[in-house]
Parts: C-alpha cells; structure tokens; sequence
C-alpha cells in the first residue's frame, strides 16, 4: 500500500492507485472542507469549470458545475456530505431538500457525493428522482478510476459525466456460470496476441466447449484463418457494419471450418470506419451491451443455447477498441515476449484494465499474463524474473507457468492449415495445451 504524505495534495489523493488508499486518506485525513475542494477537484478532471458556491443557492449546493470557459452553461450542482464515521449516512430528508434546491436553481441535473454512503430510503428517493444521482465513496472512487484512465485534465476532451457508470450498472452481464468474456490483449504488437486467441479457442472446442471469437482488430489475421465454410463473400457484414450501425453484433456471427466455434469477423476496412467513431464511455459501454446480449448465441439448431466461452482478439494499442473489449469482459490474458521494453506495454494494459473497472464495476481482472515467442537462455530469465518481481506480483498480476516457445511453425499453422484436423501439435502448440487447462483452472477457481 503506498504511503502518500500526511498533507497529500489533491493531484496526490486523484492519482493514489487503490481503493483502500482512496477512502482511507478521505476518511482519516480531510476534514470537511479538503473534502468538498477534492470533490471539487474530481469533477474538474471530469472536465466541468467548477463554481464553489457553499449555499449561495440554496441548502446543501455546494458546487456548481458549467461547459466551457465563462462558465456559459450549468450542467449541474453537488452537494458535499463528508461523515466522520460509516455509521453516518446521508439521510432521506438531506436528498429531499437537494431536490429542491436543484430544482431553484434550474439546473438539469444533480450529484450528492459522501465519502460514506446513503440510508435505503435516501438511495431509493436519489435514484427514483429524474435529476438526482446518489455518488457513496465507492462510487466516487470508480469515477476517480475511470477518470484517471480516460482524460487529462485541462485538456479539450469532452465532459466525462458519472451518469456513465449509473448506466454501466443497468447492463444485464451474463455471469461466468453462463458464459464467460476473454480478452486479450497487449499495448505492443508482434507479441502472439492473435495466436493465443487462436489456440485458445481451439483448445477449448477441442474440450467440447462451444466458442466465440470476436476478431476486433483491423489486419483481420483471425478472421483469415477461420475462412467461412460457405465460401469467401466479399459482401459480408463485418464489425465494420456493426459500428456504423448497419448491424447488429449477433448479426455477425459466422460459422468456422471448425465445428462449435465461431468468429465475428473483422476487416482491413475497420482501421477507417473505427476511426471515425467518438471515442467514450457511450461508445465502451454499447460495444459491451451488445456482447453481454441474450442474442448472442449460437445458431438455434445447436442444442444448450449459449457460448462457454466468448474470446476477444484485439490490436496493438491501447485505443477505443480495446478498452470497449475490456468494458465488456470477465477476464485479460496479456500475451508478452521477453524483452527490455515489455513493463510499458503491460503498464499500460494494466492502467486501462483499472479504468474500465472503474467504468463497468468488478471486472475486468487481469487472470494472467503468458511469456510468448520463448527462448531459454540467461538472458530471458533476467528479463521475466525482473517483470514479475518489479510490476506483475506488486500490482497481483499471475504469471502462468506455461511458456510458449518460440516456434514459425505455429505461425505457419495459423496462416494456412490451422481448421484441418490433427495439425496444430508441434512443441509450441502443445503449450496452448497447457495454457488452456492453466486458463481453465484459474477461472474456475475465481
């Protein structure tokens, strides 16, 4: 647990990188007044020009929230409820008269922020009320968590409103029991992301499980390896349709020369429709909607109508396409290959995992990160041995025990031969093997 000054600053308290750290240092530390200038700070990150206005404007109004400079516009107002101890919570009377006063001051929306949280009758009054939103500490810190990750602050990005996480928490999310939602992904290229989304999902039809793979990344390297068995169709929707809104997702799903696994296919065209697209929790939070939706199923002549397991191949960065697979999953494998440069790639995955956590709730976790592209020397052991003991076991990353060797025959497999039965069994394969019942163990016992 970091130890931040006695005296943090607010930027310190904004940036300190867990939950504990977070409420703790707001219920031990600030009085009533630093708490009001944080929650203050908060929504300045969020990219509101802020007016404290105490209760110039009726009881309970403590900020003021507007668009753009000279305040031009009033978005909203806060009222700040700092309690000493957990047992003090707002009460039903505090959200009733912040109504009121909200209502007085014609603004079109409302936050009550605590560091602590509400009685039932006060979240059930905030939460029925058209303007008001009820945000406890740990709401707050899941805005604080998303904010750090999405926008800089000062910056000309637009408004990051915590509306967003109240939607997060009406998607129905299948459960793990039902099925369960894999991404992977690494900030760096060249790394075997799409060859473990591949051997992945075939290891696991191979144990009768049924798969689908969503090819989300523009070189479509999945989708060419999993060639429709109908034949090509260069009219085919593709995830490009999806996101300009000429399909649906469920709509996309094709079969594969393999029997229970299926693919939503991707296109060289997505690296220009996906660039158009207004990047934001609106667009994270939709991707996510839709891969958590009834329809998303396999065809209805199969019987025991739902996928085991869902598996998200992504591209090299850390743009809007993967954090909206990150928003819409239970679980992160991290393909890695040793190297002097690896802990920034992974960071940065890291990072991103925790603000869409923060965006979407308890998910996603980071299961596992998986050395690939292996090659046993002196040299490669320093180098994984240095990762684990500098970022993976302080931030309670696993490494899984499987290493994948570094093996063109695999590539060679996936270009080419990789639906045929009875190849993929080189050395190299035979770890996707291995890693399958790693990956299949670890869920199983989360």
């Amino acid at each position: 647990m970091p130890d931040l000054p006695a005296h943090a600053s607010l930027e310190e308290l904004f940036h300190a990188p867990t939950e504990a750290v977070m409420l703790e240092r707001i219920r031990t530390e600030l009085d009533w007044q630093p708490f009001e200038r944080f929650v203050e700070h908060v929504f300045r990150h969020a990219g509101y020009v802020t007016e404290n206005t105490g209760l110039q404007f009726g009881q309970g109004i403590d900020i003021k929230l507007y668009q753009g400079p000279g305040r031009q516009k009033l978005l909203g107002c806060v009222s700040v409820k700092y309690h000493t101890t957990d047992g003090n919570k707002v009460s039903l009377q505090e959200v009733r008269d912040f109504q009121t006063s909200v209502n007085d001051a014609g603004a079109p929306r409302g936050y009550i922020v605590t560091n602590t949280g509400f009685r039932r009758p006060a979240f059930e009054q905030a939460m029925g009320a058209p303007k008001i939103k009820p945000i406890g500490g740990e709401v707050l810190y899941r805005y604080i968590s998303y904010l750090r990750g999405s926008r800089l602050a000062d910056s000309q990005a637009p408004i990051i409103e915590a509306d967003w996480l109240f939607k997060a928490d009406t998607i129905l999310w299948r459960t793990q029991n039902r099925s369960i939602v894999l991404t992977v992904a690494n900030n760096k290229g060249g790394v075997g992301k799409t060859t473990t989304a591949l051997y992945l999902a075939r290891r696991f039809i191979e144990r009768g499980l049924k798969v689908l793979l969503v090819d989300f990344d523009s070189q479509s390297n999945s989708t060419q390896t999993l060639p429709n068995p109908h034949g090509d169709d260069v009219s085919a929707s593709t995830l490009v349709d999806y996101f300009e809104g000429r399909a649906s997702l469920h709509s996309l799903i094709r079969p594969t020369q393999l029997p229970n696994l299926f693919i939503v296919p991707c296109s060289p065209a997505a690296r220009l429709a996906l660039g158009a697209i207004k990047p934001g929790p609106a667009e994270e939070l939709r991707f996510a909607e839709s891969v958590h939706a009834n329809e998303v199923k396999p065809p209805a002549f199969m019987a025991n109508g739902d996928f085991d397991w869902i598996i998200i191949d992504t591209p090299p960065d850390m743009t809007f396409r993967v954090r909206a697979a990150l928003a819409a999953s239970h679980f992160v494998i991290a393909p890695f290959e040793p190297g002097p440069y690896q802990s920034s790639g992974l960071q940065q995955l890291y990072d991103t995992v925790l603000a869409m956590k923060g965006l979407v709730g308890t998910r996603p976790r980071v299961i596992g990160c998986v050395v690939t592209r292996w090659q046993d020397n002196k040299q490669n052991r320093d180098t994984v041995a240095l990762l684990e003991q500098n970022f993976l076991l302080p931030n309670q990353i696993p490494l899984f025990k499987t290493r994948i060797n570094n093996d063109p025959n695999v590539q060679k497999d996936e270009a080419s031969h990789f639906h045929i039965p009875g190849l993929g069994h080189r050395p190299a394969a035979l770890q996707y093997t291995t890693l399958a019942e790693e990956v299949l163990h670890d869920v199983n016992h989360t």
